[in-house]
């Protein structure tokens, strides 16, 4: 998510510091502090913008609803390892309409809300749950492939790319 007045800010930590003005209407002090939820500091460095967050949600939902917390994660780490990889749609919307991948949009418009699922997505969107997965696992289904990778939770197989 970029910020427009955060134009021409450095980061310090969690700080933000921006340049002194010579105006006279300028706050004395140029240093200001944000929330951390402001700053995406997931382990894929990606900015994601509320639609993408919203389809996230909405394929953790549709995949993994009946799954464990950390089953529901996994879907999403999968979703998000892909957009970072350059082997898949740099975008989450490309990596769920992929040809032969997740469900149909139209699918996805009838996902009813959760806040369980909801927390979870955006807990790991702003980097604040233990990942479940490596950030080399781009496949999940519900049979066993038999991969050395491949590790199990709840109803799906998960496993890196080849």
């Amino acid at each position: 998510m970029m910020l427009g007045f955060l134009a021409g800010a450095a980061m310090l930590g969690n700080t933000f510091v921006f340049p002194i003005d010579a105006s006279p209407k300028a706050p004395i002090n140029n240093v200001v502090e944000l929330e951390s939820h402001f700053v995406n500091s997931n382990r894929w460095g990606l900015e994601l913008s509320d639609d993408d967050i919203d389809l996230l949600y909405r394929i953790c939902y549709h995949e993994a609803n009946d799954q464990s917390d950390k089953g529901v994660q996994a879907v999403a780490e999968v979703v998000l390892n892909r957009v970072a990889s350059n082997k898949f749609p740099n975008t989450v919307k490309g990596v769920l309409f992929a040809p032969r991948q997740f469900c149909s949009e139209k699918e996805l418009r009838k996902t009813p809300s959760s806040e369980r699922i909801e927390e979870i997505v955006n807990k790991l969107v702003w980097g604040e749950s233990e990942y479940v997965l490596s950030p080399h696992a781009m496949y999940f289904q519900t049979t066993p492939t038999g991969d050395k990778s491949e590790i199990k939770l709840g109803q799906h197989y998960f496993r890196r790319n080849y």
